[in-house]
């Protein structure tokens, strides 16, 4: 039972983590605050990298290792990192102009579709509970198109940043779809060797 009050944690924090990412993007640029924001983030990985180029050794062992990756290993983060600054951008720009119950039920969806997509692609078998939950995730997204339309005058076929919302899903969809297909299909194909 103790991942009910996990999850219950998980979505409190993301709801304040989107007050104040909302906050942030309404007084600033939506570039200028993903350019700070993952700026100060990779600082606390800078001295690991140094570290790696260097030889010192200083994460070697641990989780924070950093050994150099070959062409492939490259290739397959520059291609996450395309999927997922895809899904940064058009989210933010989503968040920065639509109500944050809107963008929070169009993020809520994502596992569903995720969901369907390891079913088409990686012929997966979800249990009834978990098609429920796929079901109430879509019938969330109806109800909110046809409230957004009445209460908030959000027509999601022809407003921009429905769509820009829709694309964040959509990339962000791809990109676990894509860490799915990288750690089933092909094992050891990240693995990363000096």
């Amino acid at each position: 039972m103790i991942w009910l009050w996990t999850s219950i944690a998980s979505a409190v924090l993301i709801g304040v983590y989107d007050i104040f990412k909302k906050d942030a993007v309404r007084r600033n640029g939506v570039l200028e605050v993903l350019l700070v924001t993952t700026g100060i983030s990779s600082l606390f990985f800078l001295p690991l990298v140094i570290s790696s180029f260097a030889g010192w050794g200083l994460g070697d062992g641990t989780i924070f290792e950093m050994p150099r990756g070959t062409f492939y290993n490259h290739l397959v983060i520059f291609i996450k990192a395309l999927l997922v600054s895809g899904a940064w951008i058009s989210g933010i720009l989503a968040l920065k102009y639509l109500p944050l119950t809107t963008v929070g039920i169009f993020k809520a969806s994502r596992p569903a579709f995720v969901t369907i997509g390891c079913v088409l692609l990686f012929a997966e078998r979800p249990n009834p509970v978990q098609w429920v939950g796929v079901g109430m995730a879509f019938l969330a997204l109806y109800l909110l198109s046809r409230t957004s339309r009445r209460k908030e005058n959000i027509s999601f076929r022809s407003n921009r940043w429905a769509w820009c919302m829709a694309l964040s899903v959509l990339f962000g969809v791809g990109s676990a779809l894509f860490d799915k297909g990288l750690f089933s299909c092909r094992p050891g194909a990240i693995s990363i060797s000096r």
